[in-house]
């Protein structure tokens, strides 16, 4: 998807949150093929959620990633710093996370953040 699609799902789902589906409305999440799209190319819907009290869910962390910066491999440096971006955000709770390099758990340690695990995925 895009930038422009993920900002009228998100207006959507503000929408509904303030009509009768606001108890079935609570937030949004960002998940799929974690290859294909970056968290960072969305950051502004997810802003936009987050200053309309929405709560935020993000998939991290579901693929290899590299160590550090340093990385060489322009794939696991990409799948770092995407880690890096979303744990800045401090979204509500993180889908996965379980591929999340040592220091970004270290991180994660130092600043909790609710992880949901599927044991099938």
């Amino acid at each position: 998807g895009t930038l422009d699609q993920a900002l009228e799902n998100v207006e959507l789902a503000i929408e509904m949150s303030r009509s009768n589906w606001k108890k079935y409305i609570v937030g949004v999440e960002l998940g799929g093929n974690p290859t294909r799209n970056d968290f960072r190319l969305f950051k502004p819907a997810f802003e936009l959620a987050r200053k309309e009290g929405l709560s935020i869910s993000i998939h991290c962390g579901e693929v290899p990633m590299g160590m550090n910066e340093s990385e060489k491999d322009q794939n696991l440096l990409r799948a770092y710093q995407e880690a890096v971006a979303i744990l800045q955000f401090r979204p509500d709770r993180l889908g996965h996370a379980l591929l999340l390099s040592d220091s970004l758990m270290e991180t994660l340690f130092e600043n909790p953040i609710p992880i949901e695990c599927c044991p099938t995925s």
